[in-house]
This record gives structure tokens, sequence and C-alpha cells, in this order.
């Protein structure tokens, strides 16, 4: 009952009885049903009924929620007040975007989602319950992203990452200015020579390495040299021959050398491991266990394939520590190996053929016969090479299939072969001499000596490297290296 209709009652009762005197007392029970329970004298009841509408007032003020404050962060608005429990909320900002309430509602505080509300200032409304009177109303401003802030200070340079697969050529750049007179030599330069860069007479600028050199390999500024005998690999400025330094490697009979993007590894023939030594000053990183004596090696971007010539198979080796994924069955005696940006290439030695082998997983996916004992195998963007020591033979193949597209007739037992971005160069290693052929037909465009020693046990020129101007290849009789 209202206090309203109790007023109106009260009313009623004294016009009826304008005495002070015992009358009807008229209460209203818990429906509000006004019900006659006893006799009061009409003060009593005035005070009784004038209570009654007091209390119902207050009590119904107090039911009310209020709303202190809102705050609108990125996702949600929070509202905080009071009387929030008195039954359902319901959150409706301006007149007619009702909001979903997220979390826990208290009696003093609600949360909604304001995701996807563009941003502005809006009134809105908590509504507790059904009644229509049971609600509270407040302002909330959601805010609009700000521009962009200033970029903060750049971070620390991080570690430098393993050199990945090489590129296709791009376009020759400007020629750049002349450098400095290069030592003065035996005869009269030829201008083109020192155009590019090739300053020493071809096949006579020699530097003393260690003992039995036979791998080589360009880390973009120096030259390493593997030692077999010392078991060491000698670091050589490319520019001028200067020697930088010697290091132990950790194993026995250091045999070739490859250069990841950061560190070089040296496989050590006698010892079934490859050793991992910092470029930039020769520290020895590790030594990992691989096959039964392996020889040549590539780098795939991110790992190291060596093969196993003992063993039979070829192993891939993480570059980044050194961690073996996986030993693949090849041909009998792989000698080396090559990559050609998606798989990996490998010469069987002792079985006349190469293997190619994917290189994301290792599986065989062919193999082809070329010449008789195959060594040195490279990449020239377009074909695959192989040098046959017992053929006296280079063999042109083609990587999508393997299919033989040419036969050439070089020197004397051929063992290393190397791509310079236009020609193929092969070291014939019982001729003493390196021939410069086109990769088009296979044709000799030169014949360079680099050793005045007739040898017929491969004790003379080994492998062959390119640093982006010369060609260096280690004499393996005379403990140098030679630049041509």
């Amino acid at each position: 009952m209202t206090a309203e209709a109790e007023m109106q009652t009260l009313s009623e009762v004294i016009a009826r009885h304008p005495h002070d005197r015992l009358v009807p007392a008229f209460v209203p029970n818990s429906q509000g049903v006004i019900m006659k329970t006893s006799f009061r004298k009409v003060s009593q009841l005035f005070l009784h009924v004038v209570a009654a509408s007091v209390l119902a007032t207050s009590s119904a003020l107090a039911a009310l929620p209020v709303i202190n404050s809102a705050a609108a962060g990125s996702t949600t608005l929070t509202i905080t007040g009071s009387n929030f429990l008195g039954g359902t909320p319901t959150v409706i900002l301006g007149t007619a975007i009702p909001l979903t309430i997220t979390g826990t509602t208290t009696n003093t505080q609600i949360t909604a989602s304001i995701v996807g509300i563009a941003g502005g200032s809006y009134p809105f409304t908590v509504q507790i319950g059904a009644k229509a009177n049971n609600s509270a109303t407040g302002n909330v401003a959601i805010g609009i992203e700000g521009a962009t802030g200033a970029t903060g200070a750049t971070g620390a340079t991080g570690a430098q990452g393993t050199q990945g697969p090489t590129g296709a050529t791009g376009p020759a750049g400007p020629q750049g200015p002349q450098g400095l007179v290069g030592p003065a030599g035996t005869g009269a330069y030829n201008p083109l020579a020192i155009a590019l860069l090739k300053w020493y007479p071809v096949g006579y600028s020699s530097f003393p390495v260690g003992v039995n050199p036979v791998g080589v390999a360009f880390d973009g500024a120096n030259i390493w040299v593997a030692n077999e005998t010392t078991g060491d690999v000698t670091k050589i400025r490319a520019n001028d021959g200067a020697a930088l330094g010697t290091f132990a490697t950790g194993g026995v009979g250091a045999r070739t050398v490859t250069f990841d993007g950061a560190n070089v590894w040296v496989a050590n023939l006698r010892s079934d491991n490859l050793s991992k030594l910092r470029a930039s000053d020769g520290q020895l990183l590790g030594t990992f266990n691989v096959g039964t004596n392996p020889n040549g090696m590539a780098f795939d971007g991110q790992n190291v394939w060596v093969a196993n010539v003992g063993s039979n198979n070829v192993t891939e080796v993480r570059a980044s520590d050194g961690v073996v994924l996986g030993t693949f069955a090849v041909g009998a005696g792989p000698q080396f190996v090559a990559f050609d940006g998606a798989n990996i290439w490998v010469t069987n030695g002792a079985a006349a053929s190469v293997s190619k082998l994917r290189a994301s997983d290792g599986f065989l996916l062919g193999t082809f016969a070329v010449g008789a004992q195959p060594s040195v195998i490279a990449f020239d963007g377009t074909y695959i090479w192989e040098s046959d020591f017992g053929s006296s033979t280079v063999t042109k193949l083609l990587p999508s299939d393997g299919s033989i597209q040419g036969t050439f007739s070089v020197g004397l037992f051929p063992y290393g072969i190397a791509f310079d971005g236009a020609n193929i160069w092969v070291v014939n290693n019982g001729s003493n001499n390196v021939m410069k052929l086109s990769p088009a037909d296979g044709s000799i465009q030169g014949i360079f000596p680099v050793s005045s020693t007739p040898n017929f046990d491969g004790s003379g020129p080994q492998t062959i490297a390119f640093d982006g101007a010369n060609m260096w290849v280690p004499i393996r009789d005379s403990g140098m290296v030679r630049k041509l």
C-alpha cells in the first residue's frame, strides 16, 4: 500500500472519529491490504500511519541505484556507485545502445563492454531490475585513438643470423674508384686485370699456409685454407694476402672448409668430426661427430651438409648449434657436396655417380651416372658441374632431372671446380694447372699454370674458391695457396 493510500485512509478515519477516543485500527498487511486489527486512539493511529509512510518512502529511496563515477578504458566502461544489486543491471549508452555486462557485478561496481563503440561523449543510464524508476543516469567520455607517438630509440642490434642461400646475381653497379697500385711484378700489368682487381700475374702470386693444404673457402673478406697434416686452418686477407692467423681445429686431418655466414666449418677426415670456428677471430666454438672420414661440405642457408667417404652417407648438421639433424645414405665413397637452392648434390667417387637429395628432409630424389671417380661438384645457377678425376673430364647436368648436358675434356686428374659468376674453373691436379671454361658450351677459355713440378699422386693443386675478384688454389705439396 502506498503512502498516499495510507494518508487517505487516515483522513477517512479521523472524519468518522473526530474525538480522540478508541477507534478501529486499520493496518496494512504484507500484501498492502488495509486490515482492521484493533481499537486505538485516533492520535496513536495517526502516528502509526505517518511512521509507516515515512518508512516506506525511505525504503524505496534507499533501493535506487546511485552513480558516483564512470571511466572508459580501451574495451570496457567501469561504473562505480551503490545499490547495484537490487535486480539485474542494464546499461544503456546514449538513447538506445545496450552494452554487454562483463565480469561480476557488485553492489558498488558494474563493468560493461564498449568494444566497437565510436569515441565521443555519451549519456548513459543504469537500470536495476524492471521498475521504470529504479535507475540512474550519468555521462562518460569514450576516448578516440590519438595520433601515433614519436618512434622510440632503436634497440640493441641482435645476434647475426646465418647466411641465407645465394640470391640471383643483380645488375652490375657503377665502377668504383681506382685502387692503390699493387706490388711490382715480373712484367707489365694488363689494364683490364687492374680494373678487375686482379693485381697479380696469373699463377705467380703465392702465400704460405700450413702443411699439405687441401680445402679453401672465402668468408666475404678473407680466405680460409684447411691444412690436412697440421690439422689447422690458415686465415689470409683476400685483398693483399696478409696472414691473419693459424687456428687449431681440435680435430685430426683438416680436409675441407666452408663458411655459414658467421662461422667457418672444417671437416676433419681422420677424427670423424666437424669443427666450428668463429670467422671474426678463429675461436674454436665446438667439434661435432659425424660419419666416417668426412670430406666435402656445403651450407644450405641453415644447415651444413658433409659427405662421409668411409660410411657412404651424408650428415646434416644444424649450423646454429651443431646438432645432427639426419644421416642419409648415398652412393659408394661420397666425396663432395653442393647446394642448388633446393637440393643437395653428392659425388659418389667409388660409384661413378652423383646423388640428388631433397634439402628439406634428405629424401633421395635420384642417382645419375657420370664419369669415373667424380670429385668436386658446383652449381652455376643453372647447371650442376662436377669433375671426373678418373676420366679427365667434367660433366654438366640439368638439376631438374639429372640429365647430362655435356661432357668436356680438361687436363689430367681434374679435382677442384668452382663458378665465378661467369665462368667455370677446373683444377687439373695431374697437369698442375687451372682451366677456365665457358658454362654455355664447355669450351676452354684459358689455361693457367699454378705449379712447376709435375705430379701424378694427387699432391699438386687441389680445390679452388672465388673471392669476388680472384681465384684461390691450395698447392698441397708446396704448402702454399695461389691467387689467380
